[in-house]
């Protein structure tokens, strides 16, 4: 997965989380398009509700195009495509995931998965399911993970993988994310620092191993986010720090217009658009 992901999405307006049959209209604009005008550009599209519909990106070796559906109040379908050319006149590497995103009190309890990557001379699937539990301030605590690979024309369902990454609030603010990436103790982490900022929707979400969890995280369905405007991110792996962000933005009546990232030494300056 790309990290330059995790520092491109911007908060979108939260909805409150409601049992009614209709979500609530979104007053504020929503984020529509950030890019740096050169190789990177990501796009968000929305219902008449401000429900996330379509969220794509293109990188200059990689596309992303990940469709939203609602067959319910508790269910999103989501078809995520994620295309990676390949040098040497290989084919192109497709990875296709298909989700079932189930809803409980206006928040995600549980996704169901199918993921299959493919290749010029390989094919690869697995089942997968992610659990999710929450504080009692709403902040997101724990995704248990669990994954199925392929037996014959079925799921090996009495071998299952499983494992628990955890996500560290303080004083309303996600401090630290473990990632343990299928193992039994953490093997990335991700550390983050805030400003006193405070009432501007974070262009920083949580991190996730899905690109299309982010617009879901950031209209409020994977809990709250940070209260406090995130300034830096550092990355390790078992321990060792390998890459390092740092994050100032252009504000305009508390909402971010555009962002510098520099990771380690090398800033990136993105512009937002905004849905009318």
């Amino acid at each position: 997965m790309k990290y330059l992901l995790a520092t491109l999405m911007t908060s979108l307006a939260l909805v409150s989380c409601s049992n009614e049959d209709s979500p609530e209209p979104v007053a504020v604009p929503q984020v529509s398009e950030i890019t740096d005008g050169t190789s990177t550009t990501q796009k968000i599209d929305y219902d008449a509700s401000g429900r996330v519909t379509r969220y794509t990106v293109s990188y200059p070796d990689e596309t992303i195009d990940c469709t939203y559906s609602y067959p319910s109040k508790d269910l999103i379908g989501i078809r995520t495509r994620v295309v990676t050319k390949v040098f040497l006149n290989e084919p192109d590497v497709v990875r296709e995931y298909t989700d079932e995103f189930h809803i409980t009190g206006g928040r995600a309890a549980y996704c169901d998965g199918v993921f299959c990557e493919t290749g010029g001379h390989y094919v690869f699937q697995k089942k997968y399911r992610h659990e999710f539990t929450y504080q009692p301030d709403n902040c997101l605590s724990v995704i248990k993970c669990t994954e199925w690979n392929k037996d014959g024309d079925d799921w090996a369902y009495d071998k299952p993988w499983t494992w628990e990454n955890r996500y560290i609030w303080a004083d309303g603010n996600l401090t630290r994310v473990e990632d343990c990436n299928g193992h039994d103790t953490p093997e990335y982490t991700f550390e983050y620092t805030y400003s006193p900022t405070q009432g501007v929707d974070n262009i920083v979400p949580i991190r996730f191993d899905r690109y299309q969890y982010y617009p879901l995280q950031l209209t409020g369905i994977l809990g709250t986010t940070p209260k406090n405007l995130i300034s830096g991110m550092t990355a390790k792996h078992t321990g060792a720090v390998y890459y390092q962000e740092t994050y100032t933005y252009d504000l305009r009546e508390d909402r971010i217009t555009a962002y510098t990232r520099t990771r380690n030494t090398h800033p990136t300056t993105y512009k937002l658009l905004r849905a009318r």
